[in-house]
């Protein structure tokens, strides 16, 4: 019984394909000088289903003689006998793998790669082929494949996240700033309001005593004399011991006039200005040594 050997060469990328015959193998053309795959098939490659009598496997397996291979997919194991392979390969020194199979096609070397570097390449290999460039950046490249695809995902996922975060963050920020902005703009019109209220309210309070007494001598007509003017006046005399007591937000004046209808326009005008609140004319008496009228008027601001 006949088998075929076929080598997957690395140095073409694991793409060149070299089927082994004994005239190849006298002549030494054969011998690969680069880390080769070695696929067996042909007659004497003998292939048996599992599903039925899965103690086949353990009985193949447990047989130091056999090389075998195992198709999970299929549910199948390939086995053949060492001497029959051993005495074709025995000048081969760079083997990396040695797969058994039924019929060798691409799809059967695609899935044979795959498993080498998946299951098969150690550093064992790579040490001994150190020197190997390609075999050894296929292997790290392949190993850190899955791994590398994980952590890209999860930084993925974590920069995801945290974009999530910033955002919500931010979000968050610029409302509280847009409240902050409102409040603000609430508070300076409440400000405004409150302050022209008491400009409305309390005009006297923010006006001068200057300013009161200056508008008011501008009210006094040339017929009339003032003699005097006290701006919040003592109720009583001073005396020992004893506090002040002031007639509070009170201006007294006194003078004389020859007639009545000068203390009439007095008051008058007086009323017209927007600081008084009432006007009272306390007193109105004739002088004795001539004709003209004294009065006091008492104006509440």
């Amino acid at each position: 019984m006949k088998i075929q050997l076929e080598l997957i060469n690395f140095k073409d990328k694991c793409q060149h394909r070299t089927i082994i015959t004994h005239k190849k193998i006298q002549s030494n053309k054969a011998i690969p000088k680069h880390p080769t795959i070695v696929l067996v098939s042909g007659k004497g490659v003998i292939t048996k289903s599992y599903v039925q009598d899965k103690t086949i496997i353990q009985r193949v397996i447990s047989n130091d003689n056999l090389y075998h291979s195992c198709n999970n997919e299929n549910k199948e194991i390939s086995f053949v006998r060492k001497e029959q392979v051993d005495c074709k390969i025995k000048q081969f020194s760079n083997i990396l793998y040695i797969k058994i199979c039924g019929k060798v096609d691409n799809l059967v070397i695609r899935d044979t790669i795959s498993e080498f570097y998946k299951n098969k390449l150690t550093i064992k290999n790579l040490l001994k082929y150190k020197d190997d460039g390609k075999l050894i950046s296929s292997y790290l490249i392949r190993k850190a494949e899955i791994p590398l695809m994980i952590s890209v995902f999860i930084i993925l996922l974590l920069n995801f996240f945290i974009n999530a975060h910033i955002s919500e963050m931010n979000n968050g920020l610029q409302m509280k700033l847009m409240q902050y902005k409102n409040n603000n703009i609430q508070m300076d019109s409440q400000l405004k309001d409150i302050k022209k209220i008491k400009m409305e309210n309390i005009p006297n309070r923010s006006m001068s005593t200057s300013l009161m007494i200056d508008k008011l001598a501008s009210q006094i007509p040339d017929s009339v004399t003032l003699n005097y003017l006290a701006v919040d006046p003592l109720k009583r005399k001073v005396e020992k011991k004893r506090s002040l007591i002031t007639a509070k937000n009170t201006i007294t004046i006194k003078g004389e006039t020859y007639t009545a209808n000068d203390i009439t326009i007095l008051t008058t005008n007086i009323k017209n200005l927007d600081f008084v609140k009432n006007i009272k004319i306390k007193q109105i008496s004739k002088k004795k040594n001539n004709a003209m009228l004294e009065f006091e008027i008492e104006i509440t601001y």
